[in-house]
């Protein structure tokens, strides 16, 4: 297998599709999707989920990551278990989740994210990645094949209260980010997904 290029997505709208080569066999279509406050409350919104489950159908995507999720009650709605693995903190309790879900290639079924699946568990970097919004990664692979690749996903503080009081909590989470990615997956495969709430020419210099 030809090793993956290290791949960093970033969006400010909501959907961002990129085709992952795997060798010259497989393909892998990673998706991210902010689905704006997914809750259960979904089936009471007008087509709202026939709209989302079309989105879905469209991207073909084998990989999706997700923010702003309820919980997986929710997840459920829109990504039946007979076609999707799904990936989120049963225990979070906030409304703005990031969830990874999967089809076609291998992952533990239903799995409940805990410390392990995040690079910053706890309360220490609260300011920088509030309710989880850091990074949830899952380890992921092709049926049939020993490789593996991360996915990795993120939310960003977003911009309400203006850039003075924001920019410092999204370019310290860049800062803690690009460390920790270079402490603990040098040499692996990963992919990167996130909903930075940013462009990528602001300067967080200072």
């Amino acid at each position: 297998m030809k090793r993956l290029k290290r791949l960093v997505l970033a969006t400010v709208t909501l959907l961002f599709l990129v085709p992952v080569g795997l060798g010259q066999e497989h393909v892998v279509r990673v998706a991210l999707y902010n689905i704006k406050f997914l809750s259960t409350a979904v089936t009471g919104q007008g087509d709202r989920r026939g709209k989302l489950q079309e989105v879905i159908d469209r991207l073909e995507a084998d990989v999706i990551g997700l923010q702003e999720i309820k919980d997986r009650a929710a997840l459920n709605l829109i990504f039946p278990s007979s076609q999707w693995e799904i990936v989120i903190d049963d225990d979070s309790g906030s409304d703005q989740d990031v969830a990874v879900v999967v089809s076609v290639i291998g992952l533990p079924s239903n799995l409940d994210a805990d410390d392990q699946h995040f690079l910053f568990p706890g309360t220490d970097n609260n300011s920088f990645f509030p309710d989880r919004r850091d990074l949830l990664f899952v380890e992921v692979g092709l049926p049939n094949q020993t490789d593996t690749f991360f996915v990795m996903v993120h939310h960003a503080k977003a911009r309400v209260g203006g850039r003075a009081t924001t920019d410092p909590r999204r370019g310290g989470a860049t800062r803690d980010i690009v460390a920790k990615l270079k402490e603990r997956f040098e040499d692996k495969n990963f992919i990167l997904l996130g909903d930075f709430n940013d462009n990528p020419m602001t300067d967080h210099s200072t």
